[in-house]
C-alpha cells in the first residue's frame, strides 16, 4: 500500500506506510536487540528508495495511517543514514566501537599445608575480584603439598570465594599421596583434570601433564589424543589458549614437557596464542612461532621461587581478537606465625 504526499513532490512515491511506522519506532529509540535489528533492516530499505531524492537536495518525507508527517532536510536525512550505518557496522562491538576484550588470571604453586598457609591465595583472590576484566581463574596445579584431601580442601575453600568463575589442572604435587588412587582427591574437589572452555571466540584448553608425581614428564599418550579430539572440534581460524602445570617453553630453564614439540605440533593447523604454565617457580616470559609461552612465580608461603626472587602472585593475560598479552601481578606475602 503506498502513501503519496500531495505537497511539493506531488506525482512521486514518497515511502511505505510500513517503513515509515518503523522508522519512527527507531528514531524513538525501541528498546530490544531483535527490534533494533529489525529496525535498522527496514529502515536501510526506505533509505534505499529515497537515496536518489536525497542526492537530488530535495527533501524526504515519513509518515503513516493517523500520523503527523515528518520532514528532513537532506543533511539531517544523511546524518540519520550515517547513524544507521554506524549502527549496523558495530554489531558484536562494544560501545566504543573497539572488539570485545577480557582477562584471565593464572595462579600457580599454591602448595597448601595447613590453614597459614592459605593466606597468601586469600589474599591473591582478593586482588582478582577487585578486578572488573577478569573472567575466569586458571590454577595451575601444585595446588597441595602432597594431594591431601584436607589440602585441597582447604584450597577450594579459599578459591570458592572468586566473585568469577575458576578450573583447574591438576600439579605433581597433587599425586603424592600414598595409599590412594592418584588423584583422587584432586578429583573430588575439583572434578575435571581436562577441560575445554569457550570465551569471546577464544578457546581456553586445560590439559593434564602429569605423570603421577614426576617432575620431568612426558604428556601420556591417552591425553595426546584427547587433545587432538578436541583440535578436531575448533574452527582453525579461532584463537587458542593451552593451560597445564609443566612448562612448554622453548627455552625454560627447566623441566620442559620431553615431547613438548610433538604435542605443539598438534595446532600446525590452528591459532596456538599462548602455552601458560606453571611447575618452574619463576617468570619466564617468551615468544616464538607467534605463541606466547609463560610460567609464573609461585603462589605460596611454603615454597621458595627456583630463580630465588622474592616476589609471589599470579599472572594476567589479557586477550583482545587474536592477540594476548600479560603482567605479572605481585601480592604482599602474610607473615607466618
Amino acid at each position: 500500500m503506498l502513501l503519496w504526499h500531495s505537497q511539493g513532490l506531488q506525482g512521486r512515491r514518497d515511502l511505505c506506510i510500513t517503513c515509515g511506522v518503523v522508522f519512527k519506532l527507531y528514531v524513538a529509540g525501541a528498546v530490544g536487540f531483535l527490534l533494533i535489528a529489525s529496525v535498522q533492516f527496514a529502515a536501510w530499505q526506505c533509505l534505499t528508495c529515497h537515496l536518489l531524492q536525497v542526492l537530488n537536495n530535495e527533501a524526504v518525507v515519513y509518515g503513516g495511517v493517523g500520523s503527523r508527517m515528518m520532514r528532513f532536510s537532506r543533511r539531517e536525512f544523511l546524518g540519520l543514514a550515517g547513524a544507521l550505518g554506524l549502527g549496523c557496522c558495530a554489531w558484536g562491538t562494544d560501545e566504543n566501537g573497539a572488539s570485545k576484550s577480557f582477562s584471565v588470571a593464572a595462579i600457580n604453586d599454591i602448595h597448601v599445608v595447613d590453614a597459614a598457609s592459605v593466606a597468601l591465595l586469600a589474599r591473591a583472590v582478593e586482588r582478582i575480584n577487585a578486578l572488573p576484566d577478569i573472567r575466569l581463574t586458571v590454577v595451575l596445579g601444585d595446588i597441595s603439598m602432597n594431594g591431601k584431601r584436607e589440602q585441597l580442601d582447604l584450597a577450594k575453600k579459599a578459591l570458592d570465594r572468586l566473585a568469577r568463575p575458576y578450573a583447574a589442572v591438576p600439579g605433581n604435587h597433587e599425586a603424592l599421596t600414598k595409599g590412594t588412587l592418584p588423584y583422587a582427591a584432586y578429583t573430588r574437589a575439583f572434578k575435571e583434570r581436562s577441560w575445554v572452555r569457550h570465551e569471546e571466540g577464544w578457546f581456553l584448553i586445560g590439559l593434564d601433564s602429569c605423570e603421577g608425581g614426576a617432575v620431568d614428564v612426558k604428556i601420556r599418550l591417552s591425553r595426546v589424543a584427547w587433545l587432538s579430539e578436541q583440535l578436531q572440534k575448533i574452527p582453525t581460524d579461532r584463537p587458542i589458549a593451552l593451560f597445564a602445570h609443566h612448562p612448554f617453553n622453548p627455552h625454560s630453564s627447566a623441566y620442559r614437557v620431553r615431547n613438548a614439540d610433538k604435542v605443539l605440533a598438534l595446532f600446525s593447523n590452528h591459532q596456538l596464542k599462548l602455552v601458560a604454565s606453571g611447575h618452574w617457580h619463576g617468570n619466564q616470559v617468551e615468544t616464538q612461532d607467534g605463541i606466547l609461552f609463560t610460567t609464573t612465580a609461585c603462589c605460596s608461603t611454603t615454597r621458595d621461587n627456583h630463580d630465588l626472587t622474592p616476589a609471589k602472585g599470579f599472572r594476567l593475560f589479557h586477550f583482545s581478537d587474536d592477540t594476548v598479552e600479560t603482567e605479572f601481578v605481585a601480592v604482599e606475602v602474610p607473615a607466618r606465625n
